[in-house]
């Protein structure tokens, strides 16, 4: 289900007021995701913090849930020109291509990193390997460097600051 839904009310044209009186029709409401329903029901409590709700018109009140649903990491292409590449704040998902060359990658201080970080291999070149070294003498786990020799793995680093070290997940 998305983030946002669409609340059908029907009798009721105000649905900031429910209590304001229907105009006839059904007390249930239609509870739709895009359009399609999900629910029917005669309450809908909405609680915790960033619920909006809306007036569309016509019977419709939209309802708006903040932080809710996912959202497509930002991708970024490492390739042989880029290494070595030194990781970004913004950094969420690498795609790395090491067809030519070896390429390395280094980590930011566990203590700078504000997201968890997916790397991936999209190509390897015989013999070829991406290294992903951590900041300083930090770990990735408990290892000094991570080498990643073939196409299509893929690890997900989660930056644990209370041991100041990477964690494989």
């Amino acid at each position: 289900m998305t983030a946002d839904l669409n609340v059908l009310v029907p009798g009721l044209p105000n649905f900031a007021n429910p209590t304001g009186g229907g105009g006839g029709g059904s007390n249930t409401v239609d509870t739709q995701d895009d359009g399609v329903p999900v629910n029917t029901a005669n309450t809908l409590n909405f609680t915790g913090s960033g619920v909006t709700v809306t007036d569309a018109g016509g019977g419709v009140a939209d309802v708006a849930i903040a932080g809710g649903g996912s959202t497509i990491p930002t991708t970024k292409l490492i390739g042989v020109a880029d290494s070595p590449y030194t990781q970004l704040t913004s950094d969420e998902y690498l795609v790395v291509d090491a067809t030519g060359a070896d390429v390395v990658i280094n980590l930011l201080a566990v203590a700078s990193a504000t997201k968890v970080l997916q790397i991936k291999v999209i190509g390897l070149g015989v013999g070829r390997t991406v290294t992903i070294n951590p900041n300083g003498v930090e770990t990735i786990d408990a290892d000094a460097s991570l080498v990643l020799s073939t196409v299509q793995q893929m690890v997900r680093l989660v930056p644990y600051t209370a041991g100041s070290r990477w964690l494989l997940s």
